[in-house]
């Protein structure tokens, strides 16, 4: 369980990360937590590392969640847009997504505002050239092809990060082609929505935030809005062990 964590309010933005590794001795505690859809899916999962970052990371969700609208975090329930995007029915002004890569996991929330969030671990194994190619659009692409390998695979996962976390904010998924969002980078000001194309939205309403304090990430936050505070948050600084023994899998 959490505890001190910092407040929501209507001014600001939480984020919240932390490592797997941080928190796999409460595997068994936070499995417990999850809905009889989430545990056979779970199981489902064939790599143990794949269901060890499902279990923790839905279950930290679930914990956060159910602080902030006081209830149990077993008796959160989700509900899914369109294209599987999660809410909460019963709790519709609380906004909250959800990323992992390897071995980070980041969780953000606010209230009213569209909010999406997307990290990538920088080590992975890519084909920037390709993957750009396909999904950026030709200035973007250009702008990339012209830099330096070491700067190239830096700038690349700035605007992946910076498009994927967009697109999970309007929650349009894989039905959304990301060459129709292009992305500006700023060295002071850091990454922001250029253009928009077929999807009904300003750029000018969007603020983008780069999360780079996590060594080895490159993290992004979207969020509909121009005027709030973004809180950054170690979950394992507030972690307080579930009491009693660990509940197995």
């Amino acid at each position: 369980m959490f505890n001190k964590l910092p407040t929501l309010t209507r001014e600001n933005i939480l984020v919240f990360y932390f490592g797997l590794p941080d928190f796999i001795r409460e595997m068994g505690s936070f499995y417990g937590l999850l809905s009889r859809d989430e545990k056979e899916k779970a199981q489902r999962f064939f790599f143990e590392k794949d269901r060890s970052q499902y279990v923790l990371a839905r279950g930290v969700l679930r914990t956060l969640l159910g602080h902030y609208v006081n209830i149990l975090p077993e008796s959160v329930r989700f509900s899914y847009h369109a294209y599987g995007k999660p809410y909460l029915k019963n709790y519709p002004a609380i906004q909250f997504n959800i990323a992992h890569s390897e071995e980070m996991v980041i969780i953000a929330l606010n209230y009213e505002d569209w909010i999406g969030v997307d990290i990538e671990y920088i080590e992975r194994k890519i084909d920037v050239d390709n993957v750009a190619k396909r999904f950026f659009n030709e200035k973007e692409y250009s702008r990339l092809m012209s830099i330096n390998e070491i700067e190239k695979r830096k700038l690349f996962f700035y605007q992946w990060t910076a498009k994927e976390a967009f697109v999970k904010a309007i929650g349009r998924g894989l039905a959304f082609d990301l060459a129709n969002v292009e992305i500006s980078l700023n060295v002071k000001k850091g990454p922001r929505i250029a253009t928009l194309q077929d999807a009904g939205e300003s750029p000018e309403n969007w603020t983008l935030y780069s999360l780079d304090r996590i060594p080895q990430y490159t993290a992004v936050l979207a969020v509909k809005t121009q005027s709030k505070v973004l809180i950054r948050c170690p979950l394992i600084a507030h972690f307080k062990a579930f009491p009693g023994p660990h509940r197995g899998t």
